[in-house]
């Protein structure tokens, strides 16, 4: 291999097992996603950096606005980031060209690794606070008013079927 894809995180590949691996890895945009590992981009090269699928603790997708709309001299536009927390603490953030990519990558991710969190904790956080919300709207029992209709109308459904 010409350029051999740089480790991040603790666990290190072999140079055979690495090769074969970026070879048949998945591509999603500049980064791809094979057996073994997580290959990030780096700033010139695509896929130049590779972390153990066992270092990631979580993997979410961020985007960020650009500066444009804001200052009048030009449009707005969304930038996707590709957001990758390792078991050490530090974070890689790949930049993407189209978001639908990110969308893929991450939907790939959950896939193969459905115990590997895929939202931000913020997110998370928000996700779990609209879900309470839906669970308290409804009621876990119906009033007897409630349940006598609800049996008359699955009556009614038993005689047309």
């Amino acid at each position: 291999m010409l350029f051999a894809p740089v480790r991040l995180g603790n666990t290190a590949l072999s140079a055979e097992v690495l090769t074969a691996d970026v070879k048949n890895c998945k591509h999603f945009g500049p980064c791809g996603v094979g057996e073994k590992a997580l290959y990030l981009n780096g700033f010139l090269f695509d896929r130049h950096y590779y972390v153990a699928l066992g270092d990631i603790r979580r993997v979410f997708k961020r985007v960020a606005m650009s500066k444009g709309g804001f200052s009048g001299k030009g449009v707005f536009g969304a930038i996707p980031y590709l957001v990758v927390e390792l078991d050490d603490g530090t974070v890689k953030q790949c930049n993407f060209k189209y978001e639908q990519d990110v969308d893929l990558l991450l939907a790939h991710i959950s896939k193969i690794r459905p115990d590997l969190p895929t939202h931000s904790l913020e997110a998370e956080k928000r996700l779990k606070e609209k879900q309470a919300a839906m669970e308290a709207k409804f009621l876990k029992e119906l009033t007897p008013k409630a349940q006598k209709a609800r049996e008359e109308l699955e009556g009614a459904k038993a005689f047309l079927a």
